[in-house]
């Protein structure tokens, strides 16, 4: 489902991952988080791209977090929780969004898009596995990214971005941002 057909709930608080703004330095994420399990340098993607990846637990559930970073600032953060119950997903949603103003947690549909003040914005998809991204509203960031993508589009290590972020680049671009 695109994200211009998901349910999209506007909320006047700003979006934090983790309580780590957008814009946040790769030192500045580690320290926040640990050290990462895995890191993707920039050189295996698109030049400027970087991006960690965390396991960790949200209460007794483990999450999987990739935190991306493009010219050495955050920008994006996807959380996947494989095969969740209904009430770990509940969980997981609920502490993703408990900090903006009053999203029922009821009115969030299998699919759905809040997003907060700056244009930034978290989606959520229960599709298959439970993830939840989190994603930056800064226009100019999507706008090197884009030009990036189609200048990377043939190369197979650009695919293999696929599932942590060029479906999300492609998306955001195609949805108006809130001014």
């Amino acid at each position: 489902m695109s994200v211009q057909h998901r349910p999209a709930y506007q909320v006047e608080s700003s979006i934090f991952f983790q309580a780590i703004p957008f814009g946040a330095t790769v030192r500045e994420v580690v320290k926040k988080l640990g050290e990462p399990v895995h890191t993707m340098a920039s050189s295996a993607t698109v030049e400027g791209h970087s991006a960690l990846i965390f396991r960790r637990k949200v209460g007794a559930i483990g999450v999987t977090s990739c935190v991306h970073f493009y010219e050495g600032r955050f920008f994006l953060a996807q959380e996947v929780v494989r095969y969740p119950t209904v009430m770990q997903a509940d969980f997981c949603i609920v502490s993703a969004v408990k900090d903006l103003a009053r999203v029922c947690l009821e009115s969030l549909g299998a699919s759905s898009v809040v997003r907060g003040a700056c244009g930034a914005s978290v989606s959520i998809d229960r599709s298959v596995y439970l993830r939840i991204d989190y994603i930056t509203g800064d226009r100019l960031v999507w706008q090197k990214l884009t030009g990036q993508r189609q200048k990377e589009a043939g190369k197979s290590l650009f695919k293999s971005m696929e599932f942590w972020g060029s479906q999300l680049i492609k998306q955001r671009s195609e949805v108006p941002l809130g001014e």
